[in-house]
């Protein structure tokens, strides 16, 4: 018996063993998920910040244009204050047209401004620009609204609660600015801000499964959301069960919202007078699907190296029982056997060593397996990282574009003063190096999300003469300008009906858009000939873009779809370029389930080719 119990004790001292490092492993698989937990919860927060940010720059920009031109001397005349009608709805629409042209000036600085009106110091309106609206008004005095009172009480800017616009319908937001002349108040400044900019932007995030963002006001009332299409006038949701749980302070929460798991991220967009919140709302199981896959993936391993170590043990245990009884059998046997005995124990040595490295190279398995758990996860938070920079930094290139492009224009056309010459010829300059930027930065994020398979596109079966048509005519002024001949012809479909394709329209109109803006670079002005075509080959339909240009040299073709690449000709360094173009026309093409080519002859010209499937599956439907 003494024997036996010797024999136990290796297989009770690799049971311990064995609990122990299972118990160590869990500890550290708890850990690492308490990190993805933290990791995940930080990167919800950082979108939601970017995204609050970029809802505050864009009411930012809005107030600081209607800031500016409160400060304009046209604004703070009100001369023919005394012309005010309840049947003109303010005073005539012919009347005090300076302060009608800055009001008109800053419409077109910031596009999301629906209208811009100035009301009296005692609320009646003076001016409304568009002035078919002021004609609509249903009242000529406004003392009763509460942007006019908050801005007599405080004497500064004030920014509305959110609503919907009878004018427009748009769901909007009022930002009233005082005007004062010689530290009196001379009157308010009034701009119906168009929320739907931001809702179209919330609609272009790359979001999670089943993640939906949300703007609320102060009331947690829904402003914008990325599940609402554009125009969609339906009531706006409110989120005030929220506030009970998350309170004014809380940035996450895991709710139980009608009966589904569910994660909340708020991040608040300080207004001043209006306190927004951005929210991020996912199913909980599917905002942290990475850990739990995780942990199963783990807790697996610790199934199957449990299973291995029972099965090892019991073998062990039996084979231990085995030499037990052998041995008290040998122990009654003559010298031969016990010899023969010896040898058998030689054998059993061998085995448990094998056994021991077997066991090191499992543990080091598995270790090796932790190791490429982490390292799959830092490669896919440093993807989503980039992705959310690409994003962050293409916004914030083109933000500060749109007040340059706006000015320069107002000081091209005089509406800030008289320039001379010189000084319009280089405000113009700069009036054209910042639309080509923006246009540069609009090519790097289309070709980033061609290369990351992250390009949306809405697919709508739209007339091609319709999308030829634009394309073209787009581009007529600036040929007649050189005195380029531009053409198109669509060939009608069977029966003399309309040449119909299921496409995205704005994206194949950006296609030949590429096309026609390199032919026109291209000819000669006053004997440049470009002809546009479309007709239909088969089942797809097929696009033409020929011209009587330089051409090509055959050196240079095989890489001209290439990215950045420009062939380099004296004209062509000319004419500039980011090499993108192309590039970009072939992802869209090919996106489309379709291919693009040309043909070209140095010195004769070309003509480039591409056709989409008119049936498209390729796209994934009305969005991918």
């Amino acid at each position: 018996m003494t024997m036996r119990r010797a024999a136990l004790q290796p297989v009770i001292i690799g049971a311990i063993a064995s609990a122990l490092v299972i118990t160590i492993f869990y500890f550290f698989l708890t850990e690492d998920i308490n990190k993805e937990i933290v990791s995940v919860e930080k990167n919800k927060g950082n979108l939601a910040g970017s995204m609050a940010r970029q809802a505050g720059q864009h009411v930012q920009t809005a107030i600081a244009a209607l800031e500016v031109a409160a400060d304009m001397p046209q604004m703070q005349s009100t001369e023919y204050s005394d012309l005010i009608s309840e049947e003109n709805k303010g005073v005539p629409v012919n009347v005090d047209m300076e302060k009608r042209n800055v009001q008109k000036a800053v419409l077109l600085a910031v596009p999301s401004l629906e209208s811009i009106g100035f009301l009296m110091p005692n609320g009646d309106v003076y001016s409304v620009e568009p002035s078919i609206l002021q004609q609509n008004l249903p009242v000529v005095n406004f003392a009763y609204r509460d942007y006019y009172i908050e801005v007599i009480n405080r004497q500064n800017t004030y920014v509305s609660a959110a609503f919907q616009s009878t004018a427009t319908y748009n769901y909007t937001t009022v930002i009233a600015v005082p005007v004062f002349k010689d530290g009196s108040l001379a009157g308010l400044l009034v701009g119906a801000l168009n929320l739907g900019v931001i809702n179209e932007q919330l609609r272009m995030l790359d979001l999670d499964e089943n993640e939906v963002a949300v703007i609320v006001d102060g009331d947690w009332n829904e402003i914008a959301s990325s599940d609402r299409p554009v125009g969609d006038t339906t009531p706006r949701r409110s989120f005030s069960y929220l506030q009970d749980i998350m309170g004014d302070t809380a940035m996450s929460a895991r709710i139980d919202a009608s009966g589904k798991d569910t994660y909340i991220t708020r991040a608040p967009v300080d207004l001043g007078s209006n306190r927004w919140s951005v929210l991020l709302i996912q199913p909980y199981s599917d905002a942290f699907s990475d850990v739990y896959l995780h942990q199963s993936e783990a807790l697996s391993i610790i199934a199957i190296t449990v299973g291995i170590m029972s099965v090892s043990g019991y073998i062990l245990f039996r084979s231990m029982l085995g030499n037990v009884r052998l041995t008290d059998k040998l122990e009654d046997v003559n010298e031969e056997l016990k010899s023969l005995n010896q040898n058998l124990k030689g054998d059993k040595a061998r085995l448990e060593s094998l056994s021991s490295e077997l066991k090191s190279k499992n543990e080091h398995l598995e270790y090796l397996a932790k190791e490429l758990d982490l390292k799959a996860t830092q490669l896919k938070e440093m993807d989503a990282a980039k992705e959310e920079f690409a994003a962050m930094i293409t916004h914030e290139l083109k933000t500060p574009l749109v007040p340059i492009v706006g000015y320069t224009e107002l000081l091209v056309d005089g509406t800030l003063g008289e320039l001379t010459p010189v000084q319009k010829e280089k405000i113009q300059l700069m009036h054209d190096s910042a639309v080509s930027l923006s246009g540069l930065i609009s090519d790097l994020l289309d070709i980033r999300k061609l290369e990351m398979g992250k390009m949306k596109f809405d697919v709508l079966e739209t007339p091609v003469k319709d999308i030829v048509g634009q394309a073209v005519g787009s581009f007529l002024p600036l040929a007649k300008s050189k005195q380029i001949a531009l053409t198109y012809t669509v060939a009608p479909d069977g029966g003399g009906s309309d040449l119909m394709l299921s496409c995205d329209p704005k994206r194949i109109q950006q296609v030949l858009n590429n096309l026609i803006s390199n032919s026109l670079k291209f000819v000669s002005e006053k004997t440049g000939v470009v002809q546009v075509t479309a007709r239909r080959n088969s089942n797809s339909v097929e696009f033409a873009v020929k011209d009587n240009g330089i051409g090509i040299p055959e050196e240079k073709q095989a890489k001209l779809f290439s990215k950045f690449y420009q062939v380099d000709t004296s004209l062509r360094r000319e004419v500039g370029g980011s090499g993108l173009g192309l590039a970009i026309s072939k992802g869209i093409v090919e996106a489309h389930g379709g291919k693009i080519w040309f043909e070209s002859t140095p010195r004769v010209g070309s003509t480039f080719y591409f056709s989409i499937p008119m049936v498209n599956n390729a796209v994934g439907g009305a969005e991918a």
